[in-house]
């Protein structure tokens, strides 16, 4: 086991750095728009306020373990390395920048949960589509393919 974290401390070191800096890609997406709904009684949360540790819990976290687990079995570098990256939009998507469209935006409409994951989907796809393509170049040089 510490042969495979050893062998692995770049690329996860790596996914680590795109963890904590995903929030600040949040920020561009909803800068723009209102005061979350959440904190209204307690004064505006910051996006990096409501999305860091989501981030380094629903993403770093699981596909840390998975990306050790892939190593472990051996599996194709660039199934894996695909593996990783894509996850890494799907989770973004569904556990923070949903959350923060639900929280920021459609909190103060009449959205439907249809529409608010299309708006969320729409929004976000420019920024999750630069870091997933980012991520898999970056781990594929890591990995020295």
């Amino acid at each position: 086991m510490k042969e495979i974290l050893l062998s692995q401390k770049k690329p996860i070191l790596l996914l680590l750095l795109f963890c904590i800096f995903q929030p600040f890609f949040d920020i561009l997406l909803f800068i723009n728009y209102g005061p979350a709904n959440t904190c209204v009684g307690s004064g505006d949360c910051l996006v990096i306020e409501q999305t860091f540790f989501k981030s380094l819990t629903y993403i770093f976290i699981p596909l840390g373990v998975l990306s050790l687990v892939m190593f472990h079995f051996k599996l194709n570098i660039h199934f894996r390395i695909s593996i990783i990256s894509i996850l890494f939009g799907f989770i973004a998507l569904f556990k923070i920048n949903l959350m923060l469209f639900d929280d920021r935006i459609a909190a103060w409409s009449t959205y439907t949960e249809q529409e608010t994951l299309m708006n969320t989907i729409i929004l976000s796809s420019p920024t999750l589509l630069i870091q997933m393509i980012t991520l898999k170049i970056l781990l594929t040089k890591f990995n020295k393919v």
